[in-house]
């Protein structure tokens, strides 16, 4: 009777102690899991932080105009280089941005054409258009539906006074079906763009 319990206690130590083992493996795998887990999570933040940090500017200005129902401002003093961008008026309608020193930052529509949806930045120093830039709008090719090819330019100056131009092209017959292409601009002390190497 004796070597009966004597074996039962054996084998009962030996299943307690084999299910304590394969316990301590299983939290020792579960927190390996959630050491890597955490890790990895801690390094997806950190990339995102980062990544949107880079990214991260203060604009202002960002809108898109509603050509439809926008009402211009009309420009009474006399401005040199205004008449090129009357567009079949006889006087210049106008959009304020912004100032800056002594520069005026102004968009002008140039509706005139073929399409409605064109805007052009002028920018003004000492009562002088000094230059121009197309900002927003939209283009396509005439005789070609908007659907095989269009072009969509949209702007946002930031808080250094940069000038970003973006340009986002569809194409539908080729295999780059989408493209952007960014300008960026910077406006001297006299009111000249400058274009950024990105």
């Amino acid at each position: 009777m004796r070597i009966i319990q004597t074996i039962i206690i054996i084998a009962s130590l030996m299943l307690f102690g084999c299910k304590e083992r394969i316990n301590t493996k299983q939290k020792l795998i579960k927190q390996e899991i959630i050491n890597i887990d955490t890790l990895n999570s801690k390094k997806n933040n950190s990339i995102s932080v980062r990544t949107y940090q880079n990214k991260k500017k203060d604009y202002i200005y960002n809108k898109k105009i509603d050509f439809n129902s926008i009402k211009y401002k009309k420009y009474n003093l006399n401005l040199k280089g205004a008449k090129e961008w009357y567009c079949d008026k006889n006087y210049l309608r106008f959009l304020p941005v912004l100032t800056k020193d002594n520069i005026n930052l102004i968009l002008v529509p140039q509706d005139c054409g073929d399409f409605n949806y064109r805007y052009y930045l002028l920018v003004i120093f000492e009562n002088t258009i000094v230059s121009n830039l197309y900002v927003e709008g939209e283009w396509y090719e005439p005789g070609v539906s908007k659907e095989e090819y269009n072009e969509i330019t949209s702007f946002s100056i930031d808080s250094s006074y940069n000038i970003i131009v973006k340009k986002d092209i569809h194409e539908e017959n080729t295999d780059n079906t989408d493209n952007t292409v960014i300008n960026e601009y910077k406006i001297s002390s006299i009111g000249q763009l400058e274009k950024l190497k990105r």
